[in-house]
């Protein structure tokens, strides 16, 4: 079952590099392209809601044994993989955060340096978030 989260999961971390990508280009080099300001904190939640299916099935194979909550506590507070998906959340939500404000700033701001020092925070983010899952 989480086959079917793993393509919403990249397309996710994939929307949020180009963003961050195209968010050092100077101004003057940047093509037109608009996207939508919603478009960040969308692709944050879709990354937090994929990763959480491959926690949800752990928590489904020990639900029959000891209970729904029981279980989700035990993977969420004991495991690896619920340590792993806190830290995805937590960094999903300074993407979110962060898009939103460099967007914002955009807007006041045309200098380059500043969005460019801006979002060196973001890019070691999305490589914890990319690795995170994969790592033991």
């Amino acid at each position: 079952m989480y086959w079917i989260s793993e393509p919403f999961l990249y397309v996710g971390y994939a929307l949020l590099a180009g963003m961050s990508l195209f968010a050092l280009v100077p101004n003057t080099m940047k093509p037109r392209i608009n996207y939508p300001a919603w478009l960040g904190p969308a692709a944050s939640a879709i990354v937090a809601a994929s990763a959480f299916i491959p926690i949800l099935q752990i928590i489904m194979f020990f639900k029959e044994d000891i209970g729904f909550y029981q279980s989700f506590k035990a993977v969420m507070f004991n495991f690896k993989e619920g340590e792993r998906y806190a830290w995805i959340v937590a960094l999903s939500l300074l993407a979110a955060v962060l898009s939103v404000l460099v967007r914002r700033r955009l807007r006041r701001l045309s200098a380059g340096c500043f969005h460019s020092l801006f979002w060196e925070l973001p890019r070691p983010c999305l490589h914890l978030t990319t690795q995170l899952p994969y790592s033991e």
